[in-house]
This record gives C-alpha cells, structure tokens and sequence, in this order.
C-alpha cells in the first residue's frame, strides 16, 4: 500500500486535473466569444500538469505519515488532510487572485465589491473539507482509499467557488439585475445565492450518508489506467465537441440600409480590392522611433510601396468618435458620437461599408477592439461578413476564472490567456477565412488589431526586445509591484511601459509582414489598395498623462498613414497635413466611387479643414508652427504651443501671447458653427453585453 502511494497520488491528481477542465470549459461558452485554436489543449494540459504534480507531492507526504502501521489504517484521513484541504486552498486563490493588469484593475476591485460572494466560498469550501476529516478521523467511513472516492468532493468544493463566486455569470442571476436597486434586489440575489450554494450542500449530503456507505461495504475495483484512459476521453469529446460548437459562431451577416438595397447598382470597379487596416493606439513618433533601429521591418517595406503622410491628425482621442469619422467622412461634433454612454452612429450617414456595398463589392470587417467596433454602435453598417469577438482572455475579468490566467500572468506564456482581445495572429486566422470567402468578387475589407492597446502584453520574445534584463517577466513583475507599493520612480515606470509598448508594435509588425505575405501569394497584393493607419496614439507619463483619455497632446493625435495604390502608381513622402476624416473621401476618388457632396473630409486633406481635431467641447487646431488646444477640464486653462520650437508641448505660450491664442479660439469656435450635429442624436441605454465587453477591454468601470 505504501509503495503505491505516488502512483495513487499520480492518479487523483490526474482525475482532478481533468475535473477542473471540465468546469473550466464552461468559461468557452460565454457568449460571442473568440477561442484561439489549441486553447482546449492548453488548458486541459495546464490543468493535468498542475494537479498531477499537486498530487505526486501530496502522495510523497502522505506516504511519509502511513509509513508506520498504526497510520496506514486511516489512510483516507491523510489524503483529505494532505491533498484535498491544499486542492481547496490553492484552488480558490488561484481562481481568485489578481494581479496588476493595468487599467482594467479597478473594474475587478469593483467587480469583486458588488459580487454576492467575496470571499465567502472560502468557508463553505472550508466547512466541507473540515467535516470530511472529521468523519475521516473518527474512523466512520472506513479507511479504504482510492482515488475515485474523493470525486464527490471535488465536485463540490468545485462546485462552491465556481457557483459562489460567479453568481452574476448565471442566467438566473440575470433576473436580480432587472429588479431596482433597493431591498428587492438584495433579498432576491441572496435567496438565489442560499439556495445555490444549498443545493450543492444538500447533493453533497445525500451522496455521503446513503450513498457512500453502501460504496465502501462492497470491495472496491479499481483499474487506474481504464478509468483514467476512460476519464481522460470523455473530457476530450466534451472540450472538443464545446470548441467546435462554440467556433462555429464566428461569423455573422450584418444588414445594410434599405435605401441602399433599393438603389444598389453595381458598376465597373477601377480599383478591385479595398484594404482599410487600423492598428488602433499606433503614435507616429513610436513607429518612426523603431523604424530609425530597423524594427518595424515590414511596415518600411509597405510604406516603400505607399504614399506617406508626415503629418496625419487623429479626429479623435479615443476608438469611438475616430472611427465613425473615418467611415462617414465627417467631423466627431458632426456625427455625435463622443460620449460612451448610449451614443450611437445615427442611421442617416452612409459608411465607407456601405458605399462599396452598393457599388458592388463584397464588404468583411475583422476586428479586434469588439468594445467599440460593434453592431450595437451602427459603426460596422454596410459589412456583409463581420467578426467582433471577445477572446477568451475576457474571463480574467471574473470573480473566479481558471488557473491558467495566473499561469499565464507570471509566465507570459501563452498570453492570450489574459488578453480580452483578440491578438494580431487570431486576426490573421479570421480575416484569411473571411478573404476566401469573398476574393473571388472585388471586395472592401477593414481590419482593426488592437495589440499595441494597454494592457500592453507582447508576446515572448517581444516582451524583452527592449528592456536589457536578462529576465524580462521576472523584471516585469517587479516594476509592477513597485508600482503598486508606491515606491516605483516616474521614470523607471514610463520607461517600462513603453518598453512593452514597443515590443507590442515589433510583434504587430511580424504578423503584419504574414498579412501581406498571404496577400501576395493570393496574387492581389500589387492590384489592391491597401491603407495603413492609426485612430489616435497614446501617452506614457507625458504631461502626467497616461494612455489616451486626456488632453490632445501631439503623442495622441500624430498617427501614420500609409496608401498603396494598385500597382504603386504613386510612392513617396507628402508634408501636408491630412485628418483621418479625409481618408474616407480619399479612398473612394482613388476607387473611381462618387465622393458625396455632403461630407466634411476632403480627398488628400487640405489645410484649411484638415487642422482641425477633437470632440466637441475639447477641440485642437493647427495653423503654421502653432497649435491651439481647448482647457481639457471646465476651469483649466487653453494650451499654446509653438511646435516648432517646442515639440514636447512643454511651455504653455496662452500668456505670453494672448493674441495669437485669441485668434485661434475665435477660428475654432466658427469652425464649431459651422460643423453642427448632422442628425439628432441616438441616445439609449447600453445593453448589458455591450457593457461586458467595453468593461473587459477597460474602457468603463
């Protein structure tokens, strides 16, 4: 018996191992999910190594205590006590540790706060546990072992933190959130929350007083190998069969506007494939500071190909309003949607998408940054084919969630583990699907990656590229827990973070590079258009200020922008500034398409429009060396700067020279005039699932 303690510990860890998946899979079922391909695999081998492990040491400890015949008679006792209460204790933490992640932190404190359950799962898991030794040490319950007689046990206490912490997550729970706060709601979200937690007791009861006896009187036959074997196929068809299921769901039909059905005439297409892609929170000063080292290899190699734009302003300071500038042509204080709370892209603009729709192109949109880049928000009207998935990294945003996500923190291994979007290389995977499904028409395809987004996680080995530590996760770590204590410097923490920012952008530029690979070996690369741009930039401690929601400084709104035309017919450099609403104009007179007349962007810019940027009560403007911002607070002072002698924006020049600060003021406020809400605004309350995924990327709290 003793002999075999290992192998037995090898077993239950093993069958625990498999358990856990079985619960863990149930996170792949959440609605409008991406799971990258191999994620069951890894996280059914994650699962059976850990606990396999888990149970080898316990099996070497317990040996070491039935090694004298007066304990091996109560050896069931020391396997409760020397792996089922550790699986219990490890177990929750690992469900429910959180590390730094960036600014999505204070929506899981929140989270954690308004959940029925802290960290009371705890003591229910606690309870059984400990009734169990105690039954164990009094000898009732036979001292026999094997390790199938702890499965009820481990269902239970899985059970518990699954069920307890994550009560929100039930469909049941659902009918709490449609009751007003108050009384009611608290009464009836702790009654479903009792009875929940009562069924798993009461189940757990049965099975140990009527059912169990009767187990434990009969020999038990146990062949590890056929119900481990036996175990281990059941949980793949299970894994399996929810991946297929679940992936089935990728893409989906959006619908295009009734006018434009009714009016739809095809006509011959000058250019026959379109390829918008927005690497969304790209700064132009980033990309040019890692094309100077000879990082972004792939990018340098396109934009030989293209026309550049040295000075291309974002609309914007964030993913909402840039992008509805970009497909409507028109100004954010135009189209309204500034705010992120119920605002909508009005019915009556007609997108990019839906132009080429009409004109007879197949349209696809693939992107990462689902938050935004939504039906919910009319932003994808006109796409025929579209897929804005959350990627299964969402799930570290729960109360409770897999192992695997802290795994994935401390490691950096498989990272998307812990990545609420989707990564360049799932892009990739979707938007090939999407190509073969309709290269054989001309078509217009937009592509959105979000990877040089907070919360700044490239992938291995990029993590390091720029960091000079011989252990860049290990360093990563600790400039996270400065950080957290307080005692990190400013610099050494702006430093790292764009440390990171940079290897994200070096690993876009990789996946980018097979992107244009793919188009290449399907012959359409030199015969498309293919634009390369950003919606805004991004901050790392300048002016005080980090990642985007802030004042439009110059590393916000300088974003690059790339256009090959087919065949390359123009290559080089234009010094003029452009705004990203220009692009939507400039994309269709290339096309060959009627520009409509109503629209405020102009093909290539021009510098009477195009100096103009922001939301409508915080505005920029340009005119020659000088830049004019509107106070980003309601009692904050104007900005000045004198660009060209002050780059930084570090000297604020409204003071020192009043004039050129008022009559730049005077010029914006005619512009707003002049640029009114186009249609009354589309306001309404978020559905919850748009809610869920603007959360899990960080956007609201």
């Amino acid at each position: 018996m003793n002999r075999n303690a290992v192998i037995q510990g090898f077993a239950l860890g093993f069958m625990t191992g498999l358990i856990v998946t079985v619960f863990d899979g149930l996170y792949m079922a959440m609605p409008e999910l991406y799971l990258p391909p191999g994620y069951p695999v890894v996280l059914t081998c994650f699962n059976v190594v850990l606990w396999t492990a888990v149970g080898c040491l316990s099996g070497v400890i317990v040996w070491l205590f039935i090694r004298h015949p007066s304990s091996s008679k109560n050896e069931s006792f020391y396997w409760a006590l020397f792996f089922l209460a550790p699986f219990m204790g490890i177990y929750g933490l690992l469900g429910k540790l959180y590390l730094p992640h960036m600014e999505n932190m204070d929506f899981i404190l929140k989270v954690h706060k308004k959940a029925f359950d802290y960290h009371l799962s705890f003591v229910w898991a606690g309870l059984l546990v400990s009734f169990l030794l105690f039954r164990f040490r009094k000898g009732s319950q036979g001292s026999r072992f094997s390790p199938l007689i702890f499965l009820p046990e481990l269902l239970a206490i899985i059970a518990l933190f699954q069920f307890c912490s994550n009560p929100e997550c039930l469909k049941v729970m659902t009918l709490v959130k449609k009751l007003r706060p108050g009384w009611g709601r608290i009464f009836f979200g702790s009654f479903m929350y009792l009875l929940g937690t009562a069924t798993i007791f009461s189940l757990y009861t049965l099975f140990f007083f009527k059912l169990r006896p009767s187990i434990l009187k009969q020999p038990i036959v146990y062949k590890p190998l056929i119900s481990l074997t036996a175990l281990l196929i059941a949980v793949i068809f299970y894994i399996g069969g929810l991946y297929t299921a679940v992936s089935k769901g990728y893409q989906v039909t959006s619908t295009v506007s009734p006018n434009l059905l009714m009016n739809k005439a095809p006509s011959a297409q000058k250019t026959p494939n379109v390829i918008l892609i927005v690497l969304d929170t790209l700064r132009a000063s980033s990309f040019k500071a890692l094309q100077k080292i000879g990082f972004v290899n792939n990018l340098e190699t396109f934009a030989r190909d293209s026309l550049s734009f040295e000075t291309c302003v974002a609309p914007a300071f964030f993913t909402f309003p840039s992008h509805a500038s970009l497909f409507t042509g028109v100004y954010p204080p135009e189209h309204g949607c500034e705010l992120i709370d119920g605002h909508y892209l009005a019915d009556g603009f007609v997108t990019l998408a839906e132009q080429f729709r009409t004109h007879g192109y197949r349209t696809a949109a693939v992107v990462s940054n689902c938050g935004w880049l939504n039906n919910t928000f009319n932003i994808l009207q006109g796409f025929e084919i579209t897929s804005s998935l959350r990627n299964i990294g969402v799930n570290h945003t729960l109360p409770f969630h897999p192992a695997l996500n802290i795994f994935s923190y401390l490691t950096n291994i498989y990272n998307k583990a812990t990545i609420a979007y989707r990564i360049a290389e799932d892009i990739n995977a979707t938007a090939f699907e999407a190509m073969d499904k309709i290269a054989k028409e001309p078509f217009f395809l937009f592509l959105n990656y979000m990877d040089v987004h907070t919360p700044y996680r490239a992938p291995s080995p990029y993590d390091g590229y720029f960091l000079q530590q011989q252990n860049p996760q290990l360093y990563r770590l600790k400039q996270y827990y400065l950080q957290y204590r307080g005692k990190n410097s400013k610099e050494s923490w702006d430093m790292y973070l764009l440390s990171q920012y940079y290897g994200e952008i070096a690993y876009l530029d990789m996946e980018l590079g097979n992107l244009m690979q793919r188009l290449k070996e399907m012959g359409i690369y030199d015969s498309s258009l293919i634009v390369v741009t950003s919606d805004h930039g991004e901050l790392f401690g300048e002016h005080g200020y980090y990642s985007h929601y802030s004042p439009m400084f110059e590393g916000i709104e300088k974003i690059p922008l790339f256009i090959k035309f087919p065949k390359s017919v123009k290559t080089g450099s234009v010094k003029e500034i452009i705004n990203l609403t220009d692009v939507y104009p400039t994309i269709l007179s290339i096309c060959g398409l009627p520009v409509p007349k109503d629209i405020s962007g102009i093909a290539f810019g021009d510098e009477k429009t195009s100096r103009f940027a922001g939301i409508t009560d915080s505005m920029i403007m340009y005119e020659g060396r000088y830049k004019y911002m509107d106070a980003f607070t309601q009692d904050g002072p104007s900005f000045l700067f004198d660009l060209k002698n002050d780059p930084e924006e570090m000297n604020n020049l409204y003071k020192q020279l009043p004039e050129i600060n008022l009559k730049m003021k005077q010029a914006l406020d005619k512009w707003r005039e002049s640029h009114k809400l186009r249609y009354p605004a589309m306001q309404q309350p978020l559905p919850d699932a748009t809610k869920e995924k603007l959360k899990s990327l960080g956007y609201v709290n």
